[in-house]
């Protein structure tokens, strides 16, 4: 007797291996499963690590929250959104500093950049470009580097263009320091990664 297309549906979904993308346990990590196969795919692309990055989020607010499933879009065939997933403050941040640090990275008169991402100096990079601002409770990876003329600032310009970024929406903030650390962290590595794959 043939099986039905949910039951060969199924079997093949019983069949792949699952896991979390450091490989360890999501009790531990905090991380979704997905096949072994979509892991890899996800993390071979700076748009699959992001994707991977705003599914854990999704996975741990839940978790904190309670619950024992998220929906942060990954077992789904069909987008809910773009990128599939609610916009995260991680987002609003790369489609910031991507242009810009795109820029920075190939100027040929000022190689310090390109120099820094070749040899891996990820937190040199993310002190240079970024500083950790809190206003309202919240913590916002501010730019140190003025997005009008590219000339680095200090002080209360730093504080203004941020402000400017928030009153427009374009930037969101994070609930603790430490997290908006790691991910400018995460931000930079990120970026150098999708530089040297062009």
């Amino acid at each position: 007797m043939a099986l039905r297309k949910s039951q060969r549906s199924l079997r093949k979904w019983t069949k792949q291996k699952w896991r979390t993308a450091s490989g360890k346990k999501s009790s531990e990590t905090g991380e979704v499963y997905a096949p072994e196969e979509q892991i890899k795919r996800l993390k071979s692309t700076a748009k699959g690590r992001r994707k991977l990055v705003r599914a854990n989020q999704v996975k741990r607010k839940a978790t904190k929250e309670g619950k024992q499933h998220a929906k942060h879009g990954l077992h789904k065939r069909k987008r809910k959104a773009e990128g599939g997933l609610e916009s995260t403050p991680y987002d609003s941040y790369y489609k910031l500093f991507a242009s810009p640090f795109s820029i920075a990275y190939n100027n040929k008169e000022d190689t310090r950049l390109k120099i820094a991402a070749d040899k891996n100096l990820a937190g040199i990079i993310k002190r240079n470009l970024s500083q950790i601002q809190e206003i309202n409770g919240q913590y916002y990876i501010a730019p140190t580097i003025d997005f009008n003329t590219g000339n680095p600032i200090k002080g209360q310009a730093v504080i203004n263009q941020l402000n400017s970024f928030i009153d427009e929406g374009v930037v969101q903030g994070y609930d603790s320091k430490r997290t908006a650390h790691k991910q400018a962290r995460l931000l930079i590595e990120n970026l150098i990664q999708e530089q040297r794959k062009q």
